[in-house]
């Protein structure tokens, strides 16, 4: 009981950060200075698959909205997010994509993308079966 009252809070928290930093930038700057996308990646490499979604839609927020994150803030999150592009959970995988779209709105980050070589699944997800996917990828 007390590891499904823990996921279970894990859950919330994440599920809060994600709507607070989809508010506005300068909430999202401040939960990014606050140190949270460390924590939030960690939970995204969890075996729950509940903590993984809202922990991948509260990564996509903080990767969301103008002006930009700044590179240093979020650049670290890429290789964790290459490597959720592998789940098998199509909730997981538009939430990643999501990421994705979203850094690449501005030109700093597309090459660091780029160099990641995401671009070959994120292509290959364009023809995923779930349509929450492909519109993401």
């Amino acid at each position: 009981i007390f590891i499904f009252i823990f996921y279970l809070f894990q859950q919330k928290v994440a599920c809060g950060l994600a709507n607070i930093a989809g508010d506005s930038a300068d909430n999202r700057d401040d939960i990014l200075n606050l140190g949270a996308l460390p924590k939030l990646l960690r939970l995204a490499q969890t075996n729950s698959i509940e903590i993984k979604r809202v922990s991948t839609w509260t990564i996509s927020n903080l990767c969301r909205g103008k002006p930009q994150p700044k590179f240093e803030q979020i650049s670290f999150a890429i290789p964790v997010l290459a490597d959720l592009l592998l789940s098998d959970d199509t909730e997981v995988l538009g939430n990643v994509c999501w990421a994705f779209s979203h850094l690449c709105d501005g030109p700093d980050m597309i090459q660091f993308i780029s160099k990641a070589n995401v671009i070959p699944r994120i292509v290959e997800l364009t023809t995923h079966s779930g349509s929450a996917v492909q519109q993401h990828s």
